[in-house]
């Protein structure tokens, strides 16, 4: 009961909604840069799409980035190589 009174179950379904919205808007991405094929029309309309899936994502609190950024930078790095 915890879980579902804090809105803790809400939160996980809201991150992993992003997740997945985050990472198919990445493989668009991509196969626009590998193609060539994109202007700047498609670039705002694909940057627009991730900033609309973000606000409707629920926020990190600043507790959790602030302990835990050191880590997730350097698995963003790590990815994005």
């Amino acid at each position: 009961m915890l879980v579902f009174s804090l809105g803790l179950f809400r939160f996980v379904m809201g991150y992993y909604g992003f997740s997945r919205k985050a990472a198919q808007i990445e493989e668009n991405i991509e196969k626009l840069i590998k193609l060539k094929t994109f202007d700047d029309t498609e670039a705002i309309k694909v940057m627009q799409e991730y900033h609309i899936a973000r606000a409707s994502a629920p926020l990190i609190p600043s507790w959790v980035w602030k302990q835990m950024r050191n880590d997730l930078n350097e698995m963003w790095n790590k990815y994005r190589q």
